[in-house]
């Protein structure tokens, strides 16, 4: 009797077995894993968000059909992918080789760019989700892509140098487009900092006109017609909206903005290109050469580097027979200033003491006199120099001095000079500790930046027609306020348009009487050397039986060492800037 009611108790679950096999055969569904089963698109930052249940799983059908592309030929350029079977009111997500391309509500179609994809087989995937954002199926399909197009290349190779006649005209339509990630979304940054994060967007024209075959350059004008940049979901526009820009291009392909101190106008985000060989180029050739990059959207001012670039061969790209040329570089430090006041900073080293002042575009910084509430450090340092006891085997500066009563030996700190530089100038001085920073802006600056390009050239008219480039570093924000104890580098002359102006005190022989000058400092005098050194305005020192004065050259006009100053935060920055080009 039992062994009856066991085997029909089997029976029955492997009839129940079975019955579940078969409907989930016949619906075609499947278990789907964590992240793909409760995925929510968050509409505002434009990125995916998982939340996943470890309490249970969902079984979604595969309902959700790709209609286009077809399966009858290979895929090039731009193609629409189009979706059906998603619920009214739902909306689809669609995904490419697995990483995110697209979300949409009906009509549930895509724009699919394949030119940055290698030839071969990809994988289109739609996952459809109804109005309560809960997953209710999805479907894929592979596609073949073949861009690239083979034997287009002569034995004896091609040209990619513009091709252009004597009073010929070009309008081109310029369209831009830039998102800085890596970035935490959370980080509130200053006002004039905040285009360091965020998307970028940008419809230029270009008008190529006063060929010049003399010199194998024509005169390039761009005009901004339209451009916003968001920043934590607050637009703006670009302060180059409305106006233009003119540029030298080459026949080389090469952009040349105008030279310093020109007063014709720039607009930095028509200046993105790179020098092509003259003559004749072959697949797989490779050169070195320069190219303009953007590495930022706060500034948009391009930058002139050198690149290494490869020849790929021709690709298909909107409709055109493309040159793809591949570039890596590497870009030096790019600083970025806040619009508030440049630091003071005052620091002790071992055998004098130095003073120096930034001053991003030249100038005295505002507010001189009082630093938040406090006596001026600056006049504190010099009433502390020029008030050290006349006779003893030390030196000690006053309250407020550099160095919060750090004693110094006697006939180390004695003269002193200044020295005005307004050029970009880095400071070599010896190690040290930063004792106090008096003033200082929240400064941000990019370090160790690389980068890799790829640009499409129409291989009949030497036009570029699109320009992709991916950039990465770190992004290292500055501020002295903050109280951070994290220690950065920071280097004076990689600051364009920069002024420093430097008050360092040195010298031989014992403090002693001399000339006040009226920047508040003393000359010195005393045992067997004498400083006679003029300071700002005021009378020589005088008396001593002098055997010379050191003096230790602590300005240089090339980078040889770097400042130490407090770091805000170190974070990873990449940028993905892509530029069309349609004529």
């Amino acid at each position: 009797m039992k062994a009856a009611v066991s085997a029909r108790v089997v029976c029955l679950m492997a009839a129940v077995m079975l019955t579940i096999t078969s409907a989930l055969v016949q619906a075609r569904s499947l278990w789907t894993p964590p992240p793909l089963s409760e995925m929510k698109k968050d509409w505002s930052a434009g990125t995916e968000s998982f939340q996943r249940s470890q309490s249970r799983q969902t079984v979604v059908p595969f309902n959700v059909k790709i209609i286009l592309p077809t399966d009858e030929k290979a895929l090039r350029g731009v193609v629409d992918v189009r979706a059906e079977g998603v619920e009214l009111g739902g909306y689809a997500v669609f995904r490419i080789d697995g990483e995110f391309a697209y979300a949409t509500f009906v009509p549930y179609t895509m724009r699919w760019d394949t030119a940055g994809l290698e030839d071969g087989e990809h994988e289109i995937h739609v996952a459809a989700y109804g109005a309560d954002r809960q997953l209710t199926g999805y479907g894929s399909k592979r596609v073949r892509v073949r861009n690239r197009i083979l034997g287009a290349v002569p034995a004896e190779g091609i040209s990619l140098q513009l091709r252009t006649r004597k009073g010929e005209t070009i309008v081109r339509n310029v369209e831009g487009k830039a998102e800085v990630t890596g970035l935490d979304p959370q980080l509130t940054l200053p006002a004039s900092l905040q285009g360091i994060s965020g998307r970028l967007y940008a419809r230029m024209s270009q008008s190529i006109l006063s060929i010049d075959d003399t010199d194998n350059s024509a005169n390039l004008r761009t005009s901004v017609r339209l451009g916003m940049l968001s920043t934590n979901g607050i637009e703006k526009e670009l302060e180059e909206k409305g106006h233009y820009g003119i540029a030298s291009l080459m026949t080389n392909g090469l952009e040349l903005p105008p030279p310093p101190g020109s007063t014709r106008p720039r607009i930095g985000l028509g200046e993105v290109s790179l020098a092509v060989p003259v003559g004749l180029v072959q697949e797989g050739m490779t050169w070195t050469s320069p190219m303009r990059v953007i590495p930022t959207l706060a500034q948009r001012n391009s930058v002139q580097v050198e690149g290494s670039h490869t020849f790929d061969g021709v690709w298909w790209m909107k409709g055109r027979r493309c040159a793809r040329i591949s570039s890596i570089y590497d870009i030096d430090e790019v600083y970025l200033s806040a619009a508030r006041p440049a630091p003071v900073a005052l620091a002790v080293f071992p055998g004098y003491v130095s003073q120096f002042t930034f001053m991003p575009g030249g100038g005295t910084p505002p507010g001189v006199g009082k630093v938040g509430g406090k006596q001026d450090p600056q006049r504190s340092a010099r009433r502390g120099q020029s008030g050290t006891r006349r006779s003893g085997r030390s030196a000690r500066p006053r309250g407020g001095a550099t160095g919060g009563g750090r004693t110094l030996r006697a006939g180390r700190t004695t003269a002193s000079r200044r020295t005005r530089i307004t050029r970009p100038s880095t400071l070599k001085v010896p190690t040290g500790t930063l004792k106090r920073l008096a003033r200082s802006p929240i400064t941000a600056r990019l370090t160790g930046v690389s980068g890799d390009r790829t640009t499409w050239i129409d291989i009949d008219k030497g036009i570029v027609v699109r320009v992709e480039d991916h950039i990465a570093g770190t992004l290292v924000i500055l501020d002295a306020d903050s109280g951070s104890t994290n220690a950065s580098l920071f280097t004076p002359s990689g600051m364009p348009g920069s002024g420093i102006e430097l008050t360092a005190s040195m010298g031989r022989g014992r403090p002693g009487g001399g000339g006040r000058s009226a920047g508040g400092m003393r000359s010195s005098r005393g045992g067997r050397g004498t400083s006679r050194v003029r300071t700002s305005g005021g009378r020589r020192g005088t008396g001593g039986r002098s055997s010379g004065t050191v003096r230790r050259r602590i300005v240089r006009s090339t980078p040889t060492e770097q400042i130490e100053l407090p770091a805000l935060q170190r974070l990873p920055y990449s940028l993905t800037m892509i530029i069309e080009i349609a004529y």
